[in-house]
């Protein structure tokens, strides 16, 4: 492949102007919960179901970080994002806010009401797998967040399998119930996901075994070493991609 035709394919996103960390952020615009000491990399999301909603705790891996809370079956899509599990005190919310015709629009607003920026899922880039536009508080985009090529191609391999399996036997739903099936097995293998800027890695997502409720990620901002990916918003697509995956909208 000739680099200079690679180079044109992938597009360029201009990063923000004063990017924040989790250690120091500014006060506007990092609503998460502060560290003193070093920043971390690696937060972890939890999912469970309790009374009709579904709750993803996010931890970094000893201290809960916050705490999101999804009505299920909403006619609109909506996540508060709470400091913990008592929901005394909201930090952000995840709410789509616009449905077009080829994407959705989901925008990350702190609790003081300013919107700190959002993601667009693209539906006709996603027919093979997920891709996922990461907007700035202006709806500009400043990255992507891709799925993996392999786990995504497996995970459809096994729906259409499902499908064609249905259709052959025939009874116990037929094609439909071998769709729905291979849509069940399909959806318990991990799939991986990673946010760049600038066409340079900065967070990578990684499902665990998901089977039922026991749902987990993996969310990983070791590559971002120049810290250009708000950790608020990049946790935020944690759980935008992760409640997706649970509730099987994508």
């Amino acid at each position: 492949m000739n680099p200079d035709e690679d180079t044109q394919q992938q597009p360029q996103y201009p990063q923000p102007q004063q990017p924040t960390n989790y250690s120091q952020p500014a006060a506007s615009q990092q609503p998460l919960p502060q560290q003193q000491a070093t920043q971390p990399n690696h937060f972890y999301i939890n999912q469970e179901l309790k009374f009709g909603r579904e709750t993803f705790a996010v931890t970094d891996g000893q201290n809960t970080v916050c705490v999101a809370k999804r009505k299920i079956m909403a006619v609109k899509e909506h996540m508060d994002i709470y400091r913990d599990e008592a929901a005394t005190q909201l930090v952000f919310t995840i709410q789509q806010e616009r449905v077009m015709a080829m994407s959705k629009v989901y925008d990350v607003v702190a609790a003081d009401g300013h919107k700190m920026g959002g993601f667009k899922l693209e539906a006709m880039q996603s027919m093979m797998k997920e891709h996922w536009d990461i907007l700035d508080a202006n709806d500009n985009p400043i990255g992507v967040i891709d799925q993996d090529t392999n786990t995504a191609m497996t995970g459809r391999a096994v729906d259409m399998v499902g499908g064609v399996l249905g259709g052959l036997l025939g009874g116990g739903g037929g094609a439909m119930g071998g769709v729905a099936a291979g849509n069940a097995i399909g959806s318990m293998i991990p799939q991986t996901f990673v946010a760049s800027i600038n066409n340079q890695p900065v967070c990578r997502y990684h499902e665990q075994m998901n089977i039922g409720i026991l749902f987990k990620m993996d969310i990983d901002f070791s590559s971002d070493t120049a810290g250009v990916y708000d950790r608020t918003l990049g946790i935020a697509g944690a759980i935008l991609l992760a409640s997706k995956h649970m509730s099987q909208d994508n």
